[in-house]
């Protein structure tokens, strides 16, 4: 059974509502977004086992997102937070306790006059430690990723 994932999503300023005339002469200049995602504990769970596919718990993410065009270029960057609520009946009855995940994304992209275009994509993230009945694990996540994808027209 899939998690169940809510979430919204707002523009909160530079990308107005346009025609489709209006958008083919559109270009972009600053954008900033952000994002609410909400993870609901409704998948299978049994505190019977270590490793589950649901977490018996909810989860929130609030993110807050800019991308900046210049010229052929454009700069993103985005930071969130995923904040946890506690899971009270884990493995065998503890009760485990999980620290914000903090993340930050950041992408330079180019733009080629052709439709191709190519980016540097760069993530960290860190937190999220867990407590189990009050003890701290030593499970910190800290962790970069780096990619350079392209894509054709």
């Amino acid at each position: 059974m899939p998690i169940p994932r809510f979430g919204c999503r707002s523009t909160l300023y530079g990308a107005p509502a346009l025609t489709l005339k209006e958008f083919a002469d559109w270009e972009q200049d600053l954008i900033i977004g952000a994002s609410l995602r909400v993870v609901a504990p409704w998948s299978q769970y049994d505190d019977s086992k270590l490793v589950n596919i649901g977490t018996n718990r909810w989860s929130f993410k609030p993110e807050v997102g800019i991308s900046k065009a210049i010229g052929p270029w454009t700069l993103e960057a985005t930071a969130a937070v995923t904040f946890y609520t506690d899971n009270d009946d884990f493995f065998g009855g503890n009760k485990l306790s999980q620290d914000p995940l903090y993340s930050l994304q950041g992408h330079v992209i180019y733009g080629f006059r052709s439709g191709i275009w190519a980016s540097l994509d760069a993530t960290y993230f860190t937190g999220g430690r867990t407590t189990v009945n009050g003890v701290l694990n030593s499970d910190l996540q800290q962790n970069w990723r780096v990619g350079g994808p392209w894509r054709f027209r």
